[in-house]
């Protein structure tokens, strides 16, 4: 397993410095005032920790975002916060930081800071655990029980008789995102062809049926939303289109389908972050090649002066 993972590692890298060459030299995040801020939370300075915490912070570092969370989070240094505890989790779990992924889950289950989801914890929990956090794998597993024994019930109590009103309007909004979201393809098709919107939005998040696909990686629900049209260049209230979603998954079929569907392969999100970048974060190799092949700037720099390549080398892989 160690073997493929560096594998893996060696084959993103190799590809990244193909193209590079050299990279320019990048303004890392110092360790210094990360030092100084865990040194003044321990001496229970907590407006001094958040002081120096808020511009690494706000520049994208995702380790001081996470500190500042739970500043936030626990009322130390300014108001209990709960809300902007969670933005900042958001951006450092969107950056890969497994311990705030985990805690995103924690909060969409629970619905501190943000409206309770158990779809959206399950997501954080799955991208926690796949980086190995033990305690994530637990309360995954719990609520997919929940979520089967749930299902189930619903199930049970449907009317076998089919709604002839069913045939005569078009779906309801969040109908085909729920299909998406799931992988039934057949269900997709059927809402498709009774009317449904392709570009079926969640009003929360901004998050379109294409995205929900996406996440997933359910290739083929993913081809038939954009034979139907849906926009692939849509961004949810976060800033992300399906393809900077697409990279952070590194499912290949899923990239080229969005790709071929004119997917701007050096889209940024709200830290600068091109697809390449997020692809190169998070190990995936094979999105990584696909990216560069299809035109990625491999020279870019984020909105905290990393490169691809930098950002590959950070997180293991490379």
């Amino acid at each position: 397993m160690a073997r493929r993972k560096n594998s893996r590692g060696f084959r993103m890298a190799a590809a990244l410095l193909f193209v590079v060459g050299f990279l320019p030299a990048e303004n890392a995040a110092q360790a210094g005032p990360l030092e100084d801020a865990r040194s003044a939370v321990r001496a229970r300075e907590f407006s001094r920790a958040m002081e120096l915490l808020k511009p690494l912070a706000e520049n994208g570092d995702a380790v001081a975002q996470y500190r500042l969370a739970n500043l936030y989070r626990n009322g130390r240094g300014a108001r209990k916060d709960p809300a902007t505890a969670f933005e900042w989790l958001l951006r450092a779990g969107r950056q890969g930081h497994v311990k705030a992924r985990y805690t995103l889950g924690v909060l969409y289950e629970t619905g501190q800071g943000t409206p309770a989801s158990k779809e959206n914890a399950m997501h954080w929990f799955a991208e926690a655990a796949r980086q190995g956090h033990g305690q994530a794998k637990v309360r995954l597993e719990k609520l997919r029980v929940q979520a089967l024994a749930d299902f189930s019930d619903q199930s049970g109590r449907r009317s076998i008789a089919p709604d002839p009103a069913a045939t005569q309007h078009p779906p309801k909004a969040g109908k085909l995102r729920r299909a998406a979201r799931r992988g039934l393809e057949k269900a997709v098709v059927d809402l498709l062809s009774r009317g449904a919107d392709a570009d079926d939005v969640d009003e929360v998040n901004g998050r379109s049926a294409l995205m929900e696909a996406v996440e997933r990686a359910h290739s083929a629900v993913v081809e038939r939303l954009l034979a139907s049209g849906a926009k692939v260049g849509a961004r949810d209230r976060y800033g992300d289109d399906a393809l900077l979603v697409s990279a952070s998954v590194g499912n290949r079929t899923v990239m080229e389908l969005l790709i071929a569907a004119d997917a701007d392969v050096n889209s940024l999100d709200s830290l600068g972050n091109t697809p390449l970048m997020i692809a190169a974060r998070e190990g995936h190799a094979d999105a990584v090649s696909t990216l560069i092949a299809a035109g990625a700037d491999v020279q870019a720099l984020n909105g905290g002066g990393i490169s691809a390549l930098s950002l590959a080398r950070e997180n293991g892989h490379g």
